[in-house]
């Protein structure tokens, strides 16, 4: 009775390592890797910097996810304390083969504004 639990247990941690090592290893040619259909989040990020955006203006950016990736989400981000910028994200509509998330930057000060603009997307890459 004792022997066959061990076996029993030895079975079962041998099938959980075959199962994270066919998981945790996606080099093409290795042969567990056509069994495994393990996707990965890759963050792209964009940076535009010394932007000018004048009074009124608009300034934008971008951040592309590689070609049949699915877009996760994005966030924006600006090196300035200045009240008067105005942010609007958003993302592409389904679909797209290169999916990205962009953001909009708008000036409702008086004068020119000089920032660093920056964007990032989270892409389900298959």
């Amino acid at each position: 009775m004792i022997m066959k639990n061990l076996v029993l247990i030895a079975a079962g941690a041998l099938a959980a390592a075959s199962f994270i090592l066919a998981c945790s290893d996606d080099s093409p040619g290795d042969a567990d890797a056509a069994v495994c259909d393990c996707p990965t989040v890759q963050t792209v990020r964009q940076t535009v910097p010394a932007q000018p955006i004048v009074a009124g203006g608009l300034a934008n950016a971008q951040a592309s996810c590689p070609a049949g990736s699915i877009l996760l989400g994005g966030g924006c981000d600006i090196n300035s304390s200045d009240f008067r910028l105005i942010l609007a994200g958003f993302r592409e509509p389904e679909g797209n083969n290169t999916p990205f998330y962009a953001c909009e930057w708008k000036n409702d000060a008086v004068g020119t504004i000089t920032v660093d603009m920056k964007v990032w997307a989270a892409c389900q890459v298959p």
